[in-house]
């Protein structure tokens, strides 16, 4: 589902670049998906695809920047998840590729300096595994849901200087129009339904007897 939903607005982006229409910047959708396992709920998802203008590393070319904000459930456990891939849209031929480094920022809070652990995602893609308990991991979650606003940053090499992606908790979707104009669809389910999603699994894991 996400590859096909990525796949749509990469045609629509490719025309829309060549157009030159500056309303390709910006989020294009967020979802919300619990994650289940044996029919119990151990986490909440949300999936986002956002285009910037890359001014750092590309010289302004539109970038899509594609990935997840999780929180999962393990053994007494909560893991804050953050997957990224990048992909320079002016390069029909070019593919999604995994940043050197990536980071989740809402307000002033950041999960760029947490303790981390760094893995391979899916192809094209980078996972960044932090500890939901250790402070101020949930920081930056909980203000991306009070304002539904959220910053990805990331860089391209290391020691590279970070580009800042925005996302728009409140766009759930977009239509491409004939005259190429990205049209924006808003709704409040998917900042909601994450919310809620993560005060379950927190009360699912704090619930007695676990």
């Amino acid at each position: 589902m996400r590859k096909a939903l990525v796949a749509t607005l990469l045609v629509s982006m490719s025309m829309n670049s060549l157009a030159n229409d500056e309303s390709i910047f910006g989020t294009h959708w967020v979802r919300f998906q619990e994650v289940r396992s044996a029919g119990s709920l151990t986490g909440c998802q949300l999936t986002f695809l956002t285009v910037i203008a890359d001014r750092v590393y590309l010289g302004g070319n539109p970038v899509a920047v594609n990935g997840s904000i999780a929180l999962m459930s393990g053994d007494r456990s909560l893991g804050l998840m953050l997957k990224i891939g990048v992909k320079d849209l002016a390069s029909p031929s070019s593919s999604f590729a995994p940043p050197h480094f990536a980071y989740l920022q809402a307000g002033s809070a950041s999960t760029a300096k947490l303790r981390q652990n760094v893995a391979e995602g899916d192809p094209g893609y980078k996972l960044f595994i932090y500890s939901a308990t250790d402070d101020g991991a949930m920081d930056p979650v909980i203000a991306m849901l009070t304002t539904g606003d959220a910053q990805i940053g990331y860089n391209r090499s290391a020691g590279g200087m970070d580009v800042m992606a925005s996302v728009d908790l409140t766009v759930s979707d977009s239509q491409y129009a004939q005259g190429r104009v990205t049209l924006r669809k808003r709704s409040l389910e998917p900042k909601n339904g994450f919310s809620d999603c993560i005060q379950q699994v927190i009360n699912n894991l704090t619930a007695p007897g676990k």
